[in-house]
């Protein structure tokens, strides 16, 4: 088979990335969790794996989105947006817990998600 086995997706690739930036780039934690999320989202509903075109144009489309998000400075009530992008930033604080095996109490205060919380999604 040569180079060809075994081959990971570039969605799952950018999810992997995303989940270990968010771990050195504490500032924008959220963010990554959240783009983590979204790609793992994206990953999950795609018919065939992802390529690196796909996956680069995907990243850019979604990391554009996720800054209007988390943004509230346009917000005059509730916001959709912004209750969308919280979601997303537990469920990739979940992720992450899930793929560096660690408790909900390391993970849920760089997330900025309650503890219990996060226990629950990691729960489901």
């Amino acid at each position: 088979m040569g180079n060809d086995a075994p081959d990971r997706d570039a969605l799952a690739t950018v999810r992997d990335a995303a989940l270990e930036r968010a771990f050195v780039d504490e500032s924008m934690a959220d963010r990554y969790f959240a783009l983590a999320a979204t790609v793992e989202a994206a990953r999950s509903d795609a018919p065939v794996t992802s390529g690196p075109v796909h996956a680069a144009l995907f990243s850019l489309t979604t990391l554009r989105v996720l800054d209007r998000a988390a943004d509230p400075s346009d917000a005059w009530g509730p916001d959709p947006a912004r209750d969308a992008y919280d979601g997303a930033v537990a469920d990739g604080a979940a992720l992450a817990a899930r793929r560096f095996d660690l408790a909900p109490d390391d993970v849920a205060p760089l997330a900025g998600v309650p503890t219990a919380a996060l226990a629950t999604r990691l729960d489901r």
